[in-house]
């Protein structure tokens, strides 16, 4: 049994070595983009250059939740998860990363640039779903059973709303020292006071549609509850919830959340 156990970990192990391949792919890329930029923009200084930087920053941050892949093989089992949680991480700062640079590439609308984006796009897609697909084995597994009451009330200013997959904490809604705040999966703010009351009755009422739409009403919350799928009338945690950002000539645009069933909306612009 020993010696099954010690073969799959090299196994593993030799998995997660080659993807290094595919980042030396992705770093000949980098460089290819970098040069096109300086060229192209006839950029004297690299160093503090945005596009640039961008460009840097999706790469670095691949080569980063690599490494804390990697160590995962070296990790006891009680300290793999912490590593694989810092990958997660790293993975979500390069995409941001690869969503800004593919954006700006795009904006300089020639044949060449559109080439680079194209590349560029599907060599960190392999990268990240190489990475993505060996960190599965040494996240903490969240699957359990759903929620018995989706809304739970803490006390009579705080409450939470719970995932419908795995029962995580998703939303915090509370009221603290004349401050109320909303706490989701990617947003996080002080919102109008007055709407305390009718927020609070909606919660108490179990009306998730009715409370989504309430909060629009606040110009933090635009789009209603980050963490709430309109068409499931659920909520989900950010691990259920994929979020993804969209970015114009390297500015924020916006960020879509797609829900475990598929249904995708606008959570944040």
């Amino acid at each position: 049994m020993k010696k099954e156990s010690k073969k799959n970990d090299e196994f593993v192990a030799e998995q997660i070595w080659l993807i290094r391949d595919s980042i030396q792919e992705l770093e000949n890329l980098k460089d290819e983009i970098v040069s096109y930029l300086v060229e192209h923009l006839e950029l004297k200084n690299t160093e503090d250059h945005i596009w640039i930087n961008d460009a840097k920053g999706a790469y670095f941050n691949i080569v980063a939740a690599w490494q804390m892949l990697n160590s995962c093989t070296r990790q006891k089992p009680e300290e793999q998860a912490e590593k694989a949680g810092n990958s997660l991480e790293f993975l979500k700062i390069a995409k941001s990363h690869l969503g800004q640079s593919a954006s700006e590439l795009r904006a300089l609308n020639n044949t060449e640039a559109s080439r680079l984006e194209k590349l560029w796009k599907e060599t960190f897609e392999k990268c990240h779903h190489s990475i993505s697909k060996q960190l599965e084995q040494f996240l903490e597994k969240t699957e359990g059973k759903p929620p018995t009451e989706t809304i739970a009330k803490v006390d009579e200013n705080a409450y939470t709303l719970s995932c419908a997959v795995c029962g995580k904490v998703a939303v915090v809604i509370l009221l603290r020292k004349k401050q109320f705040v909303y706490s989701g999966i990617m947003i996080e703010t002080v919102i109008d006071t007055s709407l305390a009351k009718e927020v609070f009755r909606l919660l108490d009422s179990k009306d998730l549609k009715g409370l989504h739409s309430y909060l629009k009403k606040d110009i933090q919350l635009e789009e209603g509850m980050d963490a709430y799928c309109l068409k499931c009338d659920s909520i989900y945690c950010s691990e259920h919830y994929t979020t993804e950002e969209e970015w114009d000539e390297g500015f924020y645009d916006c960020t879509y959340g797609t829900c475990p069933k598929g249904h995708r909306r606008i959570i944040h612009d």
